[in-house]
């Protein structure tokens, strides 16, 4: 399977290079169509002949396994008397106890991307560890299927670099790659970007918010979202294809906007209350 390269770079960036293939977007603009905005309860239930999520059970699993280490070495230090061992494996279970959250979110019926139905596609940009945040919030898309141009595969390179902090002539390259799934519409996109907009500034009464964004409008009419959950993109693709038409994957090179290359940051989670460890 070949791939169709597209080289995106913020226009201050001096670093230049020949466009390897065509760029989508409003080339492929037809009869217009409408992206409708929903709350998740808008959802029909029987929107589950695809349903893409995170797999709980993959959670599940590294919870357990770190619950069986750290029970152990404070087996292990009663026994033998190890304060070493009684320490590690309180800290284990403490990290264990903290970040539950995050392994309890899985099992949640807010964890899902995307789902289908025989009339469309629905995806949700709210990451389901936000599940905190008003249910009344419009954070799910509805694509008609006669909205979707095109679909496919896009596979992102991120360029990033940073200076040494002991040696400021040396500079660290990084490379980090994302599958996204990419849909093109005909349909506008404004509505859909000013809502992406509206939910990175959204904050939770109490609790904890987290800076996990997995859709993005990269263009005009191109809408992407990226790929860390479960049956593969491929998978998405193939059950699509049945409803619109599905493109060759595309390779995608980005530099970040201010040329210096940082590496990216992980995902933070931020508590307005100290105290809220649930």
């Amino acid at each position: 399977m070949t791939l169709a390269a597209r080289i995106y770079r913020p226009p201050h960036c001096t670093r230049r290079g020949p466009a390897l293939g065509p760029r989508l977007g409003t080339d492929h603009v037809s009869t217009a169509s409408v992206i409708e905005l929903l709350r998740a309860a808008e959802v029909p239930p029987g929107a589950n002949l695809l349903v893409c999520r995170h797999p709980p059970g993959r959670s599940a699993f590294v919870a357990v396994v770190v619950a069986l280490g750290g029970a152990g070495l404070l087996w292990h230090g009663l026994r033998r008397e190890s304060v070493l061992a009684l320490y590690l494996g309180g800290l284990t279970l403490l990290v264990l106890l903290i970040f539950r959250r995050l392994v309890l979110a899985t099992f949640r019926p807010s964890n899902w991307l995307l789902r289908a139905d025989a009339h469309g596609v629905y995806i949700q940009f709210r990451s389901y560890l936000n599940h905190r945040l008003s249910a009344s919030d419009r954070t799910v898309a509805f694509f008609p299927y006669q909205s979707i141009t095109l679909a496919r595969k896009v596979i992102e390179r991120r360029e990033t670099a940073e200076r040494d902090v002991d040696d400021q002539r040396m500079v660290r390259t990084y490379d980090q790659e994302a599958i996204w799934l990419e849909i093109v519409s005909n349909a506008r996109t404004s509505e859909l970007a000013r809502a992406l907009e509206a939910e990175v500034v959204r904050r939770p009464a109490t609790g904890a918010l987290y800076r996990d964004y997995l859709v993005r409008v990269s263009a005009d009419r191109v809408i992407q979202a990226r790929w860390e959950v479960t049956p593969s993109v491929e998978t998405c693709l193939a059950f699509l294809s049945a409803h619109v038409t599905v493109g060759s994957p595309a390779a995608e090179v980005r530099v970040p906007a201010d040329c210096r290359r940082r590496p990216p940051e992980p995902v933070v989670a931020e508590s307005t209350d100290p105290h809220d460890v649930r």
